[in-house]
């Protein structure tokens, strides 16, 4: 027996309905962590990003360019966002790569819920209020990261070895800071273009050794870092240095031949040395 006509409608409404969510769904497969971090931030996201309409059109959000729909970028700098933790559904945005969270007041220790984020390739953290060390399993970010900026935020202790690791990095940033101990040896990091270790309170070191091993290395920028003792003629091995500043530190010394023999050196800072 056929069932009476308004089961029948009322049947093909739920499936209507049904099918309508899981569209939607497919089409935003983004929007529930989305909501998630605009609720844990509250203001500004709470005014900025409206459910009304779709995700890819709120401010700072790149998505794909394929019907998916899918975050890939999140560029949220310089919007007051207050916090001393970053919301777990973040990393729910299983294609994000890059992320900005420069120019706020985000704080307390090192975000280790970015180790979740396995696809960033840029990460963007400075210019926040970030304390303590960095982190001795900092290699757990992201194998692709080729970005990472921890500049001026007040972390504290050595540039730990685990940062040798993360050998996709291309820049390296950790300036402007209140780094104290020891640096480790970065040789591994050989695709690195530009290392900034510059403004921190490094007890008194020589020139790191290492540094003439890193080949791609087009900026090196070590201005009042404590440096002591000559610069190395290995340092003329760097064939790609374009930019090169080591200001306002103790070394001594000659310049060594080989830095004038760099063909592609542009700008060579040594002021306020000895």
């Amino acid at each position: 027996m056929a069932p009476p006509n308004g089961v029948t409608a009322l049947i093909s409404l739920l499936l209507l309905l049904l099918f309508t969510h899981s569209s939607s769904q497919q089409q935003q497969p983004d929007l529930r962590p989305l909501l998630e971090i605009r609720d844990f931030w509250g203001p500004p996201l709470s005014t900025l990003w409206n459910s009304s309409n779709h995700y890819c059109s709120w401010p700072g959000i790149q998505c794909s360019s394929s019907s998916s729909s899918s975050v890939t970028g999140l560029s949220l700098s310089n919007l007051n966002i207050t916090s001393t933790s970053i919301p777990p559904s973040l990393c729910r945005l299983t294609h994000l790569s890059s992320l900005d969270l420069s120019w706020n007041y985000l704080g307390g220790r090192f975000p280790t819920t970015l180790y979740n984020c396995t696809n960033l390739e840029d990460l963007n953290l400075s210019q926040n209020v970030f304390v303590g060390p960095i982190p001795t399993d900092a290699d757990r970010l992201s194998p692709n990261l080729t970005l990472l900026d921890l500049s001026s935020n007040n972390f504290s202790g050595s540039v730990p070895a685990s940062l040798a690791r993360l050998t996709s990095l291309v820049s390296l940033s950790l300036d402007y800071n209140l780094l104290d101990g020891a640096i480790a040896d970065l040789r591994n990091l050989t695709k690195l273009e530009t290392l900034a270790l510059a403004e921190n309170p490094f007890p008194p070191h020589p020139f790191p050794d290492w540094v003439g091993r890193l080949s791609s290395l087009k900026v090196l920028w070590l201005r009042n870092t404590n440096l002591v003792g000559p610069i190395p003629a290995s340092l003329g091995g760097l064939s790609s240095l374009e930019a090169f500043d080591a200001s306002m530190n103790g070394l001594t010394g000659p310049i060594p031949g080989p830095v004038w023999r760099m063909g592609s050196l542009k700008h060579l800072i040594l002021y306020k040395n000895r």
